[in-house]
């Protein structure tokens, strides 16, 4: 939790918790292979490699990032909704937090 405001934040640890729970899409952004590369230096996710998400999903929710294959490559936190993330070509749509080595 989170001092200055009083909210949670996700972990790795907590993501695979949460990533074996929920059914696909559920708190998942799906990312482009091409990307995962980028995403496990640590990389923030850009619009344009997002291929679907959860439709609940708002700016500065926490969010599990996967694969095409609903693979957990890491958590972030989400500065778009699901409609700008599926639909602009430029921007970041996820901060990552971190990744699975």
């Amino acid at each position: 939790m989170r001092a200055s405001d009083g909210m949670f934040t996700l972990k790795i640890d907590g993501a695979k918790l949460l990533h074996d729970y929920f059914k696909y899409p559920k708190l998942r952004v799906i990312i482009e292979n091409d990307a995962i590369p980028f995403i496990k230096e640590g990389k923030s996710v850009f619009a344009k490699f997002v291929l679907d998400c959860d439709e609940c999903l708002r700016p500065l929710d926490e969010c599990i990032i996967v694969s095409k294959n609903d693979e957990l490559i890491g958590v972030g936190r989400c500065l778009l909704n699901r409609f700008e993330m599926i639909n602009f070509d430029y921007g970041i749509a996820v901060k990552t937090r971190e990744t699975i080595n």
